[in-house]
């Protein structure tokens, strides 16, 4: 599959509500997915152990997309990955795609694949969205 040849409505819908699991689809490799599928990037990957919320903080502190190449955009763009935080220490991510106007997908539990607009995101426990242009991909 690859972004010019998939309807981003379509992909999304099929994906919505695929079943979290926190060792074989978690919401980095949901990120993963997606960027894989809707855009041809092949992210890297960031072993996390869902069970130990100081791992995954540690994981995303220790993963600086910014050594992958990844350019951090001030405001949304379609594709890009968002890292999220409560505060100042991601431990979310998910990516905006520019339908409905603006949407970020994810993968949590007990939700699975979930669509939501940033501010809802915002409102409800993701304080802060930082969004990533993937850069050189693997």
């Amino acid at each position: 599959m690859y972004a010019d040849k998939i309807n981003h409505a379509d992909y999304v819908n099929n994906i919505l509500g695929m079943a979290y699991d926190a060792i074989e689809f978690n919401c980095w490799q949901c990120v993963q997915k997606i960027q894989a599928d809707l855009f041809g990037r092949i992210l890297p990957s960031v072993v996390l152990d869902i069970t130990d919320r100081r791992a995954v903080l540690h994981a995303f502190e220790t993963h600086e997309p910014e050594a992958h190449g990844w350019i951090e955009s001030p405001t949304p763009v379609n594709g890009a990955v968002v890292m999220m935080a409560k505060r100042t220490l991601t431990a979310h991510a998910g990516v905006f795609l520019s339908l409905d106007e603006g949407i970020i997908v994810h993968c949590d539990q007990p939700h699975g694949v979930a669509v939501e607009r940033p501010l809802e995101l915002q409102v409800r426990c993701w304080g802060r969205l930082q969004y990533f242009i993937p850069g050189k991909v693997q």
